[in-house]
């Protein structure tokens, strides 16, 4: 019961540390992985977002002191488990809504976290045994190829899309990048917290997983970062946290010599629940709804050629002012001045743009807000 405590207890201090990271988007300019130096600077320099990474920093020191003492296979379903949390702070403080696909994709989770529950009930309740920490050679062959990918998805990014009928994207290229360096991240962290356990914490500094923990964690919250500008929470964490969960479950038991069930139908069992995990984040769809559920339409007066330009230019800020009311984080955000609006692929300040009345135009230029 304890170790179900320190469950649910880590995954609401995750949760609260990525709401964080989601309050300080509207606040950040436009951030991209094409420029990396610029992206950390801008993050670091955030009050805001560093708020969430030492809540984020904490529960991850959390998980680990959970896997010291329970098994991955019983604490890796309970973690998953606790996404309900995640879905009452983005229905109720955030004000999202899931599509048909995607409470598809949230109950294969449930599947997935029923399946891999039950495959940890044979012979793995007790406390794990530690082997002798595995070699360099261990540690670069599982966790190099991920870490290749993941930069990769990190470097090449998932574009937004150009043109009139353009949908935005769900991020979920950028969530299963991000979740594969926390995922690293978990693991090292992991074993360095079983070091400290034997060896004391006098050679912390000297560990190379200290600063590879620092360098697969950074990249991934960076990464998770980017997409919380323009992906609602919900969709992002819960990407992430299934993919780091599910690379914790599998690599740490291979690292680590976690038992895996002997009785063949719970290793079926078992590598159900993983499939499952991953037809889960297949489901979720690649592109987000065109129009917020209940915004009201917008109407272009293009009668003239003439007008059309000053029509267009109204009812971008129109549109913008709409998507603010419907988006309570970018209501918030917009009462501190750092803040900035993205537009058209850059961004401008909050308060650098005023429309102008129809008395401020020229008599042949005046048109009508109905």
């Amino acid at each position: 019961m304890a170790a179900v405590l320190l469950a649910c207890a880590t995954m609401a201090v995750y949760f609260t540390g990525f709401a964080i990271f989601k309050l300080a988007a509207p606040q950040l300019d436009h951030l991209t992985s094409a420029r990396p130096f610029r992206t950390a600077m801008l993050l670091l320099l955030n009050r805001r977002w560093l708020a969430g990474l030492v809540v984020v920093l904490t529960g991850l020191c959390m998980e680990s002191r959970l896997l010291l003492s329970a098994p991955l296979a019983l604490a890796v379903p309970v973690l998953v488990a606790n996404l309900i949390f995640l879905l009452l702070i983005a229905v109720a403080g955030f004000g999202e809504r899931l599509s048909a696909r995607e409470w598809a994709g949230l109950g294969v989770i449930v599947l997935a976290v029923a399946a891999l529950a039950v495959s940890a009930t044979s012979t793995e309740l007790t406390a794990p045994s530690w082997p002798d920490s595995p070699s360099p050679w261990q540690l670069t062959g599982i966790i190099a190829p991920p870490f290749v990918v993941a930069v990769w998805i990190f470097c090449v990014r998932e574009r937004t899309e150009d043109g009139r009928h353009a949908r935005p994207l769900n991020g979920i290229a950028h969530g299963v990048g991000a979740g594969t360096l926390v995922g690293i991240a978990a693991v090292l962290a992991m074993g360095l917290a079983r070091s400290i356990q034997v060896n004391g914490a006098g050679d912390l500094y000297a560990s190379p997983s200290l600063y590879l923990i620092i360098i697969n964690g950074g990249l991934g919250l960076g990464l998770a970062q980017i997409a919380m500008q323009y992906c609602r929470l919900f969709v992002i964490v819960t990407i992430v946290m299934v993919t780091s969960k599910l690379f914790l479950l599998v690599m740490g038991s291979l690292l680590y010599a976690q038992p895996w069930p002997d009785d063949l139908a719970m290793v079926a069992l078992r590598i159900i629940g993983l499939v499952l995990a991953a037809v889960a984040i297949w489901l979720f769809p690649r592109h987000q709804r065109r129009t917020p559920a209940g915004a009201p339409p917008v109407e272009i007066n293009t009668e003239t050629d003439t007008d059309s330009e000053i029509n267009t230019e109204i009812n971008t800020e129109i549109s913008s002012e709409t998507a603010t009311e419907l988006d309570p984080v970018a209501a918030i955000a917009a009462s501190y001045s750092g803040h900035h609006r993205r537009f058209r692929g850059g961004s401008l300040p909050a308060s650098g743009y005023r429309p102008r009345s129809n008395e401020e135009l020229p008599s042949s230029e005046a048109v009508s807000r109905s």
